[in-house]
């Protein structure tokens, strides 16, 4: 009993800590206790009894997602197929044509899934029957008659440019969606985003949590392979390592070894005049080293003169 009465004291002392540090109430009629399987009925009650929230063994739903999911992942995620399946039979397919039939299924899966997508890696098995269900409409099949699918799924949900019908795949779209919530957790600052990086690196991302905690590396492969990095101030960037074109750093590129200091080239910071003069020294260089006395520059190339040899060399250059 004296453990229980600590852990209800830092119970009750956190909710307090929680309510002044953000100002807002919690409501006791609307807060509820999920116990673990193991919990005695003995401690449920001290807890229910103490606090005056009632024990429930279930969280239900929110916005028809399973608040809390059981080892049965297929079973607890396979909401969406009914909700698609309730919307989509509402249509008659034999009265709408072919692009009719396709935007109905376009517009119940666009209402209906991205909720559930964003924050969710579905199983395969419940994304497989969501595209069954939306072939099924799309050529007229029901369980009473079957109708041949002219065109395999993968060439009708091609881009329309490409000559599909621009229809979704549903496992790709969850990816994509995933691969969105990705982006946001690696790039942006904002509060949440940090926590995550934060939980990430000290767990070194062992996948035993959330849903959304568990979908995550189906997102950030997503992400990797559409991601473009543009450059900032160019500091941490290394010209033969880092992957400019292509698929593979410029090193790869290039057989045999580089010049001595080569492989430590790192973009930087310059001003205009620098990089003129960089890139008109090796052809000084060669002017010297063939004794040539007179030469030919470019009106540009007159302000490095003039920033080695002060005012007078514009004249000169001009006079030449």
């Amino acid at each position: 009993m004296g453990r229980n009465n600590s852990t209800l004291n830092a119970l009750e002392e956190t909710l307090q800590t929680f309510c002044s540090k953000s100002g807002m109430k919690i409501n006791i009629n609307k807060s509820q206790f999920l116990f673990s399987k193991k919990t005695s009925l003995e401690t449920k009650k001290i807890f229910s009894d103490s606090l005056g929230v009632m024990d429930i063994d279930d969280l239900g739903r929110y916005l028809g997602f399973p608040i809390s999911l059981s080892k049965k992942k297929e079973k607890d995620l396979s909401f969406p197929i009914d909700q698609i399946r309730s919307k989509l039979s509402g249509w008659k397919s034999k009265l709408l044509s072919m692009a009719g039939r396709a935007t109905v299924i376009e517009s119940v899966t666009s209402a209906t899934l991205p909720y559930v997508m964003q924050c969710t890696y579905l199983p395969m098995e419940v994304t497989s029957k969501i595209d069954k269900l939306n072939r099924d409409l799309l050529w007229g099949s029901s369980t009473e008659k079957r109708k041949v699918h002219l065109v395999n799924w993968d060439m009708v949900t091609q881009p329309k440019s490409m000559g599909g019908l621009g229809l979704k795949q549903m496992d790709l779209r969850n990816k994509a969606l995933l691969g969105s919530l990705a982006a946001r957790v690696t790039t942006e600052e904002s509060p949440w985003a940090r926590m995550l990086r934060i939980k990430a690196t000290r767990s070194n991302f062992l996948w035993k949590g959330s849903a959304t905690w568990n979908a995550l590396p189906a997102g950030l492969e997503t992400w990797d392979k559409g991601a473009k990095w543009i450059i900032g101030d160019g500091i941490p960037m290394n010209f033969w390592e880092d992957w400019w074109i292509g698929n593979a750093p410029l090193r790869e590129r290039i057989q045999g070894p580089l010049p001595l200091g080569e492989e430590q080239r790192k973009l930087d910071v310059t001003s205009s005049v620098v990089a003129e003069l960089c890139a008109f020294q090796p052809g000084l260089q060669l002017v010297k080293m063939m004794g040539i006395r007179k030469i030919q520059v470019e009106l540009d190339a007159v302000t490095v003169f003039n920033w080695i040899w002060g005012e007078t060399a514009s004249n000169a250059i001009h006079s030449a």
